[in-house]
């Protein structure tokens, strides 16, 4: 989302030295110094408290320094002044987004529209898009384009509705325009990168993948290593490899999988994660050298970032190393639980209904408590594995008698595995330990929004995992009917008619 434009104050009523002060503020923030520019229009609120412009800028550059809430309150002083600033409508709209208002943030960017501001389309159209609400923020990427339609940005934004539609065709095609315009424009070739894995070209598909280190947000976490890149483009054997986890947890579950096969290429691997998975990844091969980051590295040849070995390894749809399952629950932790648990009355099911990736269109992951609870009329016994709670949900959470709270119980990932393993079946959303459960081979139900993602295939299984079945949403931001799928499901196997998959099944 584009963030905040420069304000042009209107013409002085306070003397050179307010001018200047205000040409001041308005190099700080061309320059990035939100926190010089904040400081300076403080001062000149102080002189001109009428200025409902310098009340707006400084609205805007707090927002620049990430304080949201005040940087709204301050916007609204000026609003109230003068309610006709598309500019300030559109700032305010952005405070809400960020906010998690988005609603609200809609009301702010139509208004900024009818007062002319065009700017907010492509701000609307973004909110609508991580509300699920496709068509309308094509609607509104289209009359962005019209006013700048040599901006690369918005093609590659126009692309991630497009995306969720699966209208594939016009999504790569408006990445490949904003290509055209701007050659290193890195999130187009990711997001193309994802787009050609959703469609099976993994060739392809892996290849731009790579682009994701130069994209802004990845450039801290680019490791910066003196020994060669591996990308599968020399002999490793007697060689000993760095890999590395990147991004998520779920990524670090997913991909762990191909490690064992870059011991059998004959390397000496060295296994770097975050310390709250070293203890489960040790499970996953005896030859390798666990270590947790930030710890002090030991010699090595050569690295490569763990979702990188799918290039490195030519990974293609038909060879997906799909084994059972590949980590395992330490079983001293298993006993704990089974006795936290208490003598089996009912079948078990864990819960997850809230991920940890929040804000823009990860929210679609999740769901309320509230949604879940459907499941719990049923003859089973339900477990919460959730680590933090969604907002809104606590107390209701609280009140429930239905679900048996685990979160505060989990000390790490390695409990969290070995209490998995305790239980008969998992439903989840899509995050980290919905990856675990099915690497650790148990039965889990994944509950996925509509839109496509190139881990879920659009069928009921997944060659990523045989012990997970998969519950995609008709309707945009609406669990209704896979949650009935899944209740459905659950009363089919407590009454013997659906057998689970997993290796013990």
């Amino acid at each position: 989302m584009p963030l905040l434009p420069q304000i042009k104050p209107k013409a002085d009523q306070g003397g050179t030295d307010s001018t200047l002060l205000l040409a001041d503020a308005i190099s700080l923030q061309s320059a990035g110094k939100f926190q010089e520019a904040k400081a300076v229009l403080e001062d000149l609120v102080v002189i001109h408290p009428a200025r409902f412009d310098i009340i707006t800028l400084l609205g805007i550059v707090t927002a620049q320094t990430e304080d949201y809430e005040p940087a709204l309150r301050m916007i609204d002083i000026s609003l109230r002044m003068n309610p006709n600033q598309g500019e300030a409508h559109n700032a305010r709209g952005i405070c809400l987004v960020k906010l998690e208002r988005a609603e609200a943030a809609i009301e702010s960017f139509e208004r900024a529209l009818a007062l002319g501001f065009l700017e907010a389309h492509t701000n609307l159209g973004t909110t609508l898009t991580n509300l699920g609400r496709y068509e309308e923020a094509l609607a509104h990427y289209r009359m962005a384009l019209q006013a700048a339609p040599a901006e690369p940005k918005l093609y590659h934004s126009q692309a991630l509705p497009l995306l969720a539609l699966r209208r594939f065709d016009e999504a790569l095609a408006s990445l490949d325009h904003a290509i055209d315009l701007n050659a290193a424009f890195a999130e187009c070739y990711y997001l193309k990168a994802l787009a050609l894995l959703m469609l099976g070209d993994f060739t392809a598909g892996w290849d731009l993948f790579e682009w994701r280190w130069r994209m802004p947000e990845a450039r801290p976490d680019v490791r910066r290593l003196k020994v060669p890149l591996w990308l599968g483009d020399r002999v490793i054997e007697g060689k000993t490899i760095l890999l590395h986890a990147e991004q998520g947890f779920g990524d670090t579950f997913q991909f762990c999988r191909f490690v064992p096969m870059v011991v059998a290429l004959g390397a000496n691997v060295i296994l770097e994660v975050p310390s709250a998975l070293s203890e489960l990844m040790a499970s996953l091969h005896p030859d390798i050298e666990i270590i947790a980051r930030g710890t002090p590295l030991p010699r090595f040849d050569l690295h490569c970032p763990l979702m990188s070995l799918a290039k490195a390894l030519d990974l293609q749809p038909d060879r997906i190393p799909a084994a059972p399952f590949y980590l395992q629950a330490d079983p001293q932790r298993v006993a704990k639980w089974e006795a936290r648990l208490g003598p089996r009355k009912r079948p078990r099911v864990g819960l997850i209904w809230f991920g940890s990736m929040r804000g823009g269109a990860a929210n679609l992951k999740s769901m309320a408590f509230e949604d879940m609870l459907v499941l719990t009329g049923t003859d089973a016994d339900f477990f919460a594995l959730q680590k933090q709670q969604a907002p809104g949900d606590e107390l209701l959470f609280q009140r429930s008698d239905q679900v048996t709270d685990l979160g505060p119980e989990l000390a790490d990932f390695s409990d969290t595995a070995a209490a998995m393993s305790c239980l008969d079946l998992i439903v989840s959303v899509d995050t980290g330990p919905a990856h675990l459960a099915c690497a650790l081979g148990r039965p889990t139900w994944i509950l996925l929004m509509s839109q496509p993602e190139w881990r879920w295939p659009d069928s009921r299984t997944t060659p990523w995992y045989p012990s997970a079945r998969l519950f995609r949403q008709t309707t945009a931001n609406d669990w209704t009917q896979p949650l009935a799928e899944v209740k459905a499901g659950i009363q089919r196997w407590l009454g013997g008619e659906l057998e689970l998959p997993g290796p013990e099944h």
